[in-house]
């Protein structure tokens, strides 16, 4: 409804506003994909004991981390995936029934492994080439990816000591 009111407010004829509504439905398809496969994937990993076998493997290792460390690790972690894995919904599908676990054996709570999840996958979706936000803005300002980094990695960098700082303080409050 909104794209039609949208389009005739902008003055287009109706078939302009059908392909503006296609190709923005287009764009979600693949997120209707993402989701059940993620979710998928999370059920074959718990039914078939993989959860458990890596949570126990990495509880051994991560698990006895200082909880500091142990958040300055996961927030790498999903810094790496949330790149990868660009689907906020999928991401979270795909690991937070083991990251939440981990994050209780080194003493940190659910509440802060969302917490952490949710900084680095702002943080990616501020800098990545695979980030839509990022790739939809400079397009339409005319900005190259390069000339966008180059202008502002003075400023994701303070946006990363302060994420950074923030998860440290974290730790003792959540």
């Amino acid at each position: 409804v909104m794209t039609i009111l949208s389009g005739l407010v902008m003055g287009y004829d109706i078939d302009k506003i059908i392909q503006i509504f296609i190709r923005g439905a287009a764009s979600l398809v693949s997120t209707a994909f993402i989701v059940p496969l993620a979710r998928g994937i999370q059920v074959l990993m718990t039914e078939g004991n993989i959860t458990d076998t890596i949570l126990n493997s990495t509880q051994k290792t991560l698990g006895t981390l200082p909880p500091i460390i142990f958040i300055l690790v996961c927030f790498l972690v999903y810094i790496l995936l949330a790149t990868f894995i660009p689907s906020s919904t999928g991401l979270a599908a795909a690991t937070i029934s083991i990251m939440a676990p981990l994050g209780m054996f080194a003493g940190i709570s659910a509440a802060n492994m969302v917490v952490i999840y949710n900084f680095a996958l702002g943080f990616v979706k501020l800098i990545a080439p695979t980030s839509i936000i990022v790739m939809t803005c400079t397009q339409a300002v005319h900005v190259t990816y390069g000339a966008w980094l180059k202008a502002s990695w003075k400023y994701t960098l303070g946006y990363l000591a302060m994420l950074i700082l923030l998860l440290v303080v974290s730790v003792f409050v959540i």
